[in-house]
């Protein structure tokens, strides 16, 4: 049973868009990063799992169930299970002694 699943999400801002047949799936247990360059859809993927965000296309599910028939409320409330963290990490390299 997966914890989280995204199917072909597609979501755009305006007319730029960040998440084109994006899938996903995260087992119970299961720690994830989510990482790439600025504008790439990080931030936009936990929204979209939070039900911050609703996806142009595509469905979500938590615990198999569809979000955009859960409960907003009840969705908010369960979300701190899931631990989401957006961290930002400073590069290195060799030279910068």
């Amino acid at each position: 049973m997966s914890s989280i699943r995204m199917e072909h999400i597609v979501h755009s801002y305006g007319e730029h868009t960040v998440l084109k047949d994006f899938s996903m799936d995260i087992q119970d247990g299961e720690f994830i990063s989510v990482i790439g360059g600025s504008g790439s859809g990080k931030t936009t993927v936990l929204k979209l799992i939070n039900g911050l965000l609703i996806p142009d296309q595509g469905e979500i599910y938590v615990q198999d169930k569809a979000i955009r028939k859960v409960d907003q409320n009840k969705l908010l409330r369960a979300a701190p299970q899931y631990r989401l963290c957006h961290s930002k990490y400073r590069s290195v390299s060799a030279y910068d002694d």
